[in-house]
């Protein structure tokens, strides 16, 4: 076994890949074990006769004269990734942002082949190398950080044993409350203001926790992106999120933590002290009139146990057909939406992450009408609307830029 360093571009990552656009027999790639398709543009092209009637082709051109393009599906065989877990598209196009981001970093996690020149582990990372290499030529040489052919250092381990590749990466990968709790982003803080008592070592865990998943749901909402379309937030996402927002969702998580009583479940009972965190720094920041007010009040009068009134279904049944009155419910909901919205809660089921995008639909539904102070058009559908609301000026349109 050897090991060393290695500086891999796009040639020597197709090389170690087995990189094949044929299978064995020589016919087209299909979607085989380990293979790979990813799309390129190539000019349009038509056919035309000259005077003589030979045929040839010449370049579609736009009404500008400039070249007009097609994408073209590519389809690669990996011959040296044969042993190795399936691939995931997602995890490729991650790396290949980070790589043209110029994000990634050598750590020491090495690339490992075993004796017979099979992958054991790092095929994503050489797969993100050749596709962020292939976005940077199409894109006219320049793309991200790079101006030059895509390259990165990488520790190389070479002459494994082709049977220990079922122990690699079986262990616990990092989270976002791991990246969370190297950033300290308590230290200092303080339970109930400026004259409140510090935090102590315990709560910083279970803040970090709550701050977690409090900026996970806002990366994701400012994303477009919902729960149930969920990516995978990397360390930079984190940082990103941090350097942006930090102190705004710092202070979110430490409201919420406070009006639930710490961990008495004042709001916990209902949705998790994340899920309220996030939500309620969304709600702060939107382009309501007083927001940050409202947001509080709103919150406040959720934990608050003397508020706690919960509309059920039979206060709006009517007594001869038995159906809801929808305008009965509707006016209930206007005068009371923070009682509304617990009543509606526990219809939903919190345990999908369909269920969850809900909960976050109904809880913005909820807090619109608390604003609002009048009876909302939508009315009772709009609890159940599939619409994703826009809140706390976080449009799916306008994603956050970390660059």
């Amino acid at each position: 076994m050897r090991t060393g360093k290695k500086t891999i571009d796009f040639e020597e990552a197709k090389k170690i890949l087995g990189w094949s656009t044929t299978m064995p027999d020589g016919s087209p790639v299909t979607a085989a074990n380990q293979s790979f398709s990813y799309k390129t543009k190539v000019a349009k092209m038509k056919k035309v006769k000259d005077g003589d009637g030979n045929e040839s082709e010449e370049p579609v051109l736009d009404e500008q004269g400039n070249l007009t393009f097609k994408s073209v599906i590519n389809r690669v065989r990996f011959e040296k990734n044969q042993n190795n877990r399936k691939l995931s598209t997602a995890d490729i196009k991650r790396y290949t942002e980070s790589k043209l981001a110029g994000r990634w970093k050598l750590n020491g996690q090495p690339i490992c082949i075993d004796s017979e020149g099979q992958i054991s582990t790092g095929a994503h990372r050489l797969i993100a190398i050749c596709c962020a290499e292939i976005q940077r030529l199409e894109a006219g040489g320049t793309l991200g950080v790079w101006n030059e052919p895509v390259e990165f250092e990488y520790v190389v381990v070479t002459g494994l044993d082709p049977t220990v590749a079922d122990t690699i990466d079986t262990g616990r990968s990092r989270n976002a409350n791991d990246m969370v709790g190297r950033t300290n982003a308590f230290d200092g803080c303080k339970i109930g203001g400026k004259d409140g008592t510090p935090v102590t070592e315990s709560e910083k865990k279970k803040l970090n926790a709550i701050l977690s998943v409090a900026l996970r749901l806002v990366w994701l909402y400012s994303h477009g992106r919902q729960v149930s379309t969920a990516a995978k937030m990397l360390d930079h996402h984190v940082s990103g999120m941090l350097n942006q927002y930090g102190q705004g969702l710092v202070n979110s998580c430490l409201f919420i933590y406070e009006e639930n009583g710490g961990m008495e479940k004042k709001i916990q009972s209902y949705l998790t002290l994340g899920y309220a965190a996030g939500v309620h720094y969304m709600m702060a920041n939107s382009q309501a009139d007083n927001a940050e007010e409202n947001a509080d009040e709103f919150w406040t009068l959720f934990a608050n146990e003397a508020h706690a009134r919960e509309f059920t279904e039979d206060e709006f049944k009517n007594p001869e057909t038995g159906k809801i009155d929808s305008k009965k419910r509707n006016a209930a909901y206007a005068v009371d939406p923070v009682g509304g919205l617990r009543a509606k809660y526990r219809q939903l089921n919190a345990g999908t992450s369909k269920g969850r995008d809900a909960i976050v639909r109904l809880v913005f539904y909820c807090w619109q009408q608390f604003i609002a102070e009048e009876v909302l058009e939508k009315g009772a559908k709009g609890l159940g609307s599939k619409d994703l609301v826009c809140i706390g000026g976080l449009h799916p349109s306008e994603p956050i830029d970390f660059d």
